[in-house]
C-alpha cells in the first residue's frame, strides 16, 4: 500500500483521540466525535488517483450550495426536510431510543468521497418532560471526506460561512483566535473552531469546526487538506432536573 495512503489512514484513526482531547475544552454545543478508520478506494481507480484528487468546479459549486443551505437551516432557522436535495440522497435514517430526534446519512453523487450526516433532537428550548412528544430541531451537520480532496481553502471557507475570529465556550466566555492545539499522535490534524457571525435574519448562535491535515515536510503538495466540517446550533445545556425547574417557573408565572 502507498505509504501516504497508509499514513492518512492512521491519521484518521488517531483523529478521534484528538477530538476527545479537544472535547475536554467546554463549548456551548459539543462537537460530535466520530472515527472514520477505513478509507475505501473506488474500484477501477488507482490509490493515488483516488487519494490525491483536486476538487472540480462542479464539486465546488455543489459543496458550497450544501454549506449555504446548512447555514440557512442552523443560523436562520430555515425549515429542514429529511429529503433535502442539497445534501444528496438519503441513504440511512436512525432513531434515538430516548429522544424524538433522528440521524440522517446522505450520499452526494457529485461528491462521492463525502460522508454527510445531519442530526436532529427534541427542542432543548421546550421544557416538556415527555421528550418523545417535543418537536425536533437541528442539532448538528457534518461532512467528512473519506479521500483526500485538495483545493478547499480555509480562508475561503471562513468568508463563505461568515465566521468570527473567535470561539465561545459553554460558560459564554469568548476565546480569541480559532486554531486549537494538536495532540500526539495526530500532530498533522489541525482543528479550527469558530462562532458564526450574527447576520440580518440570524435566529440562533452557531458553532463551526474545520479540521485540516497539514502537510508533512516530505509531502510534494504543501497545501492543507480539508478533512471535515462540523456545524452545530448552540443551545443552552439543560438536564431533566433543570427542565423541570424551568417548567415550574413557567407554571408559577402563569399562576401569578
Amino acid at each position: 500500500m502507498d505509504t501516504k495512503v497508509s499514513y492518512m489512514r492512521k491519521m484518521r484513526i488517531h483523529a478521534v483521540m484528538l477530538w476527545i482531547a479537544i472535547g475536554t475544552m467546554k463549548t456551548i454545543s459539543p462537537i460530535p466525535v466520530h472515527a472514520e478508520p477505513s478509507m475505501a478506494i473506488p474500484s477501477g481507480r488507482s490509490e493515488k488517483v483516488a487519494m490525491d484528487s483536486h476538487i472540480s468546479n462542479e464539486q465546488r459549486k455543489t459543496f458550497y450550495a450544501m454549506l449555504d443551505q446548512v447555514m440557512e437551516i442552523f443560523r436562520d432557522n430555515k425549515s429542514f426536510s429529511k429529503n433535502e436535495s442539497a445534501f444528496g440522497v438519503m441513504a440511512k435514517m436512525e432513531s434515538s431510543f430516548d429522544d424524538s430526534g433522528r440521524q440522517y446519512l446522505y450520499k452526494c453523487e457529485s461528491i462521492p468521497s463525502a460522508s454527510i450526516e445531519f442530526i436532529t433532537v427534541s427542542d432543548p428550548l421546550n421544557f416538556s418532560d415527555d421528550r418523545s412528544q417535543v418537536p425536533v430541531v437541528p442539532q448538528s451537520f457534518r461532512i467528512m471526506f473519506r479521500h483526500l480532496v485538495y483545493g478547499l481553502d480555509r480562508a475561503e471557507l471562513e468568508r463563505r460561512l461568515s465566521l468570527e475570529s473567535y470561539w465561545v465556550d459553554s460558560n459564554g466566555v469568548k476565546h480569541d483566535g480559532n486554531s486549537l492545539q494538536s495532540f500526539p499522535p495526530s500532530l498533522q490534524l489541525h482543528v479550527y473552531r469558530y462562532r458564526a457571525k450574527q447576520l440580518v435574519g440570524s435566529r440562533f448562535p452557531v458553532d463551526v469546526e474545520l479540521s485540516f491535515f497539514d502537510p508533512r515536510s516530505e509531502d510534494i503538495n504543501k497545501e492543507p487538506i480539508l478533512n471535515a466540517i462540523t456545524v452545530v446550533r448552540s443551545y443552552p445545556y439543560l438536564t431533566p432536573e433543570m427542565r423541570k425547574k424551568k417548567r415550574e417557573e413557567e407554571q408559577q408565572k402563569m399562576r401569578d
